[in-house]
Parts: structure tokens; C-alpha cells; sequence
């Protein structure tokens, strides 16, 4: 009885290991998907298993080409945008029963430019495994994976620079951190890197 007693007991301290584990685990998961918004290690350790699955999309898809993801999307811009900012003085006076008023007087001013990031059309942004292509309704953007420099993420979208462009494109999306696991699994499995 003894020695049945030292087997349960066994079992009972690798029953609650793992239990430990699991309940670890969950709080981890927890913790990351309160950070991201979404399961990232679900979705990454499904990608890890099984690879990205194909998805429908309206890109015409080149020869071996797979699209990932395709997601309602905005495609905004970096712009300047001038004013002038000053002051006026001098004095005013009707020219007889006109309704009209003359004015005398000096304006002094300087422009003051402003960089502000304007919305220039609605579509769909689709991830493939060669290319991230916009699709819209009057811009269309297409930047090979290879040609990615970096790729900051903001809380509405993403930032994408491009080899050979100075300013970056900017895709409005929800969850941009979902879609940046995407991009950061294709890149981290293309050949070269």
C-alpha cells in the first residue's frame, strides 16, 4: 500500500506541474493579447505549424504568387501644407453710400509649413508572399517584400518604406500589429535573409 500510495503521490506532483505550466501559459497569453489586441502566439505558433493559408483577393497574382491577407485599408501620404501667419493693421472707410469700404493699411507675415499626413483613397491593402500591394479605387501601390526598409506600426496603421522612395506609404488598417506578424513571418522565411 505504500508503494501505491508513493505512485499517487507521484502522479498527483506531475498532474499539478503541468497544471502550474498550463496556468502560466494562460496568464501569458492573456498578457499578450491585452498588449496586441489579438492571440499572437496562437496565430504565430499556427503559422509556425502550418504555414500561411492562401486567402481570396482582387490582385491579379503573378505566376507562383499567394495572397495572405487582404484587409479594407486607406492609403495616406506625407504632405505639406503652408499658412501664413502674421498680423495686419491700418484703418478702414466707407467711399460714400457704396456699401463698399476702403481699406489702407500693411500686412506682415511669414509662411509657416506644416507636414500632415492626408487620406488620399480607400481599398484594400493585400500581403502576398513576393509583394504588399494597395488596391484603390484611383491609387494603386505595390512594394516587393524585398524592397521593404522598414516598417513602423502605429495604432491605426502602417508606415512602409520603400527602396528608391523618400516618404513612406502609409496603409490605414485595423489591427496593424496582426497584420506586421504576417509581414515579419514571410520576411523572416524569403530566401536571402
Amino acid at each position: 500500500m505504500q508503494q501505491e500510495a508513493a505512485r499517487i503521490e507521484q502522479s498527483v506532483a506531475t498532474k499539478q506541474s503541468a497544471l502550474n505550466e498550463l496556468i502560466s501559459e494562460i496568464a501569458h497569453r492573456q498578457e499578450v493579447a491585452k498588449q496586441y489586441g489579438f492571440d499572437a502566439l496562437l496565430i504565430l505558433g499556427s503559422l509556425e505549424a502550418y504555414g500561411p493559408k492562401a486567402v481570396d483577393s482582387p490582385l491579379v497574382l503573378k505566376k507562383g504568387e499567394q495572397a495572405y491577407l487582404s484587409w479594407p485599408a486607406g492609403l495616406a501620404r506625407h504632405v505639406s501644407k503652408m499658412t501664413f501667419v502674421g498680423g495686419s493693421q491700418g484703418m478702414s472707410f466707407p467711399i460714400g453710400r457704396t456699401g463698399i469700404r476702403y481699406r489702407l493699411g500693411t500686412f506682415r507675415g511669414h509662411p509657416v509649413t506644416q507636414d500632415v499626413i492626408r487620406r488620399i483613397d480607400d481599398g484594400t491593402l493585400v500581403l502576398t508572399n513576393q509583394r504588399l500591394v494597395f488596391i484603390g479605387g484611383s491609387k494603386s501601390t505595390s512594394t516587393p517584400l524585398a524592397k521593404l526598409l522598414h516598417v513602423e506600426v502605429y495604432t491605426d496603421g502602417l508606415g512602409v518604406f520603400q527602396e528608391g522612395r523618400e516618404n513612406p506609404n502609409i496603409y490605414l488598417i485595423g489591427q496593424p500589429s496582426q497584420f506586421m506578424l504576417y509581414v515579419n513571418f514571410l520576411l523572416s522565411r524569403a530566401p536571402g535573409t
